[in-house]
């Protein structure tokens, strides 16, 4: 930090045009200082600039997952890798190593899709919509890609391999005089949309 004789100096040499009696020696920095969170009445410009709330994803939005990609050793991961490349960069602007295809550690083989991170959520909601991939994109006549969100993907991963029916509701008995039920006002709507 500065001292008040190196302040004083850089006041005379920004300001060599004022007048000469201007009191240097009497002159204290440390009364204009204020101290730190008080600001003794005097309303402040920065004052009024209202600070944006952030706005926090929830997911990953911008991030959508290539299905049913070839499952190919790790010599051919940077081939597959190159067509996952060409793909993704047909959905939207993919960010800087946005594109990641996890491998098998027991096999060595890639896992058969591949996660792609997109600029803007709404590419990856077009991506989604695109008449290319809502059917699927023929990659070969053995494989059929398919696209869907990364907060889907996991939804998907917990869906039971064995299907288990719903119970159904029980049955509720209605009152035993409906009639009566029309002249409380809770029902007045209901009893419009049966006439």
């Amino acid at each position: 930090m500065a001292t008040v004789e190196q302040a004083l100096e850089v006041a005379r040499d920004l300001f060599p045009d004022l007048p000469a009696g201007f009191p240097y020696e009497d002159f204290q920095l440390e009364e204009l200082i204020l101290p730190d969170g008080d600001d003794m009445g005097i309303h402040s410009d920065d004052d009024d600039v209202k600070e944006e709330d952030v706005q926090t994803q929830s997911g990953f939005g911008s991030c959508i997952v290539i299905q049913n990609l070839p499952k190919a050793p790790e010599e051919k991961y940077d081939k597959l890798m190159g067509v996952v490349r060409t793909i993704a960069s047909k959905l939207g602007d993919v960010r800087d190593n946005g594109i990641y295809m996890p491998l098998d550690d027991a096999t060595k083989m890639t896992k058969g899709f591949a996660f792609v991170e997109l600029a803007r959520k709404e590419d990856a909601e077009a991506a989604l919509t695109d008449e290319r991939f809502v059917s699927g994109y023929q990659l070969d006549k053995n494989h059929k890609l398919t696209l869907c969100r990364f907060d889907d993907f996991d939804k998907y991963a917990k869906v039971p391999d064995e299907y288990a029916p719903l119970e159904p509701a029980p049955y509720k008995q209605p009152p035993e005089n409906i009639r009566l039920r029309r002249y409380e006002p809770t029902w007045y709507d209901f009893m419009t949309v049966l006439r």
